[in-house]
């Protein structure tokens, strides 16, 4: 569920809030068949930093090899705004490779 996900993302500290938009149908040929599949859109957000870091984190836990990013830059905010994205998120927190496994 997207939602359990973005409470465990925003526990370690990679995202400051997420938001689940809304739940869309994907139909696609993949492999000589057509899909459909649910999908949900999030939006997330974090520091510039953490975008990789985010994005492999989503990738290890997710079914789906067709996942999608769309990364919107923040280009004009309230600074108390940016000061909370800031503050919150550990930049520290990247994925190291541990035994072929990830650990934050």
């Amino acid at each position: 569920m997207p939602s359990d996900a973005s409470h465990v993302i925003a526990y370690e500290k990679q995202l400051a809030a997420s938001g689940l938009l809304h739940e869309t149908t994907r139909i696609s040929a993949l492999d000589g068949a057509v899909e459909e599949v649910t999908q949900y859109v999030l939006a997330m957000r974090t520091a510039t930093p953490m975008i990789e870091a985010l994005k492999a984190h989503v990738m290890m836990r997710q079914r789906d090899d067709l996942l999608e990013f769309v990364v919107v830059p923040i280009v004009a905010a309230n600074e108390k705004y940016l000061g909370w994205i800031d503050d919150y998120v550990d930049e520290r927190r990247t994925l190291q490779p541990s035994g072929g496994r990830h650990v934050l």
